[in-house]
């Protein structure tokens, strides 16, 4: 490879992944390449690597918050379902730094995540 262009970098990046496959396998967890840039006629380019853990029963970011302020807020358990103006929606997380719409659920019918305010349960009903 003399420069890199367009092809050259996304070979490189597919040969990246084989190789760290049994490095992740070891660690459980997976490398994925998830793009790159350059500049034409360059001899330097940046790979972006994703790292992504293959256990299945860590609890998100979200999740986690939303068990710490569920008791302060009144907030039912995680996952549970909760209609409000008509639509269902699936209580996903909390997001202490977000003081006006701390609440994050996800619209059941579209799958698209809303934010709502702290005050959301009083005006929500648990389906």
């Amino acid at each position: 490879m003399e420069v890199f262009n367009k092809n050259a970098l996304r070979e490189l990046g597919n040969d990246v992944e084989s190789v760290l496959r049994d490095l992740g396998e070891r660690h459980n967890i997976t490398f994925r390449w998830a793009g790159g840039s350059f500049s034409h006629g360059e001899s330097v380019a940046t790979m972006k690597l994703e790292v992504t853990l293959n256990d299945t029963d860590l609890k998100s970011y979200l999740e986690i918050e939303y068990d710490r302020y569920a008791d302060i807020y009144k907030l039912p358990p995680f996952g549970t379902i909760v209609s409000y103006g008509g639509t269902h929606f699936k209580m996903i997380g909390f997001k202490s730094r977000n003081r006006k719409y701390p609440i994050i659920a996800e619209n059941m019918t579209t799958g698209k995540k809303y934010k709502f305010p702290d005050t959301f349960m009083q005006i929500a009903t648990i389906v």
